[in-house]
């Protein structure tokens, strides 16, 4: 998207933020899906075979989430890996 200034025309590039998801199907006190990558960083930092993809879409992280529930995947670790 090309934004002009009011005042002296000049022309920008905008660009819109998309919403990213982060999914963590095994990490260390909780799953989940999780809008802020530093929330999701708790779980899976430090944390022996934790796992947590990104994605710009609900639906998608929803699947992902679902899929991991369903093939038993899902692990929440009780210790981290100090």
């Amino acid at each position: 998207m090309v934004s002009s200034c009011g005042s002296c025309n000049a022309k920008n590039m905008v660009s819109i933020p998309r919403d990213i998801y982060y999914v963590v199907t095994s990490g260390s006190g909780g799953i989940g899906i999780f809008t802020n990558s530093s929330i999701a960083d708790m779980f899976v930092s430090n944390t022996k075979g934790a796992h947590r993809i990104r994605t710009t879409s609900l639906d998608e992280a929803v699947q992902h989430l679902s899929v991991a529930c369903m093939a038993g995947s899902i692990q929440i670790n009780p210790h981290r890996v100090k």
